[in-house]
């Protein structure tokens, strides 16, 4: 199963958000072991890389990304992303570009902490906890 994994998931263990590094960290836990095909935009590197410098430092930024991008794939941003995301419906440019490469890679669904941003998905939104739920039934 590809998967599609928006940015805040990376940041909330990263960032070590209490209320959400646990389930954030087992879903990335599932692309480590290889029961999924984690994919994160080419977008998300640097603004991940922005977010953890800022509020940690540098080189954490670097270490993590690097230590994401040993079992994560990019979905890649050429023009055509652009151009869907410039005319898609959602209201954050950003979560427009993460789906639709996402999408042109064919992943079947996006993990992500708030769905809401996604309401205009084709694919399943999962949060972290339902994701881990569906995966606990198979």
């Amino acid at each position: 199963m590809k998967v599609l994994i928006d940015l805040n998931i990376l940041l909330d263990v990263s960032l070590n958000r209490i209320d959400f590094v646990n389930d954030s960290a087992e879903v990335l836990s599932l692309a480590v072991n290889k029961k999924i095909d984690g994919y994160i935009s080419a977008i998300s590197t640097d603004t991940f890389f922005y977010i953890v410098a800022k509020n940690i430092n540098t080189n954490k930024a670097k270490s993590d990304l690097r230590d994401y991008l040993t079992f994560l794939n990019i979905a890649k941003v050429d023009i055509n992303i652009i151009r869907l995301g410039l005319t898609s419906n959602f209201k954050d440019y950003e979560d427009a570009l993460q789906y639709f490469s996402g999408s042109s890679v064919g992943c079947d669904c996006v993990v992500t902490r708030n769905p809401r941003d996604f309401k205009h998905c084709q694919q399943p939104i999962y949060t972290p906890k339902e994701f881990l739920e569906l995966n606990k039934r198979k």
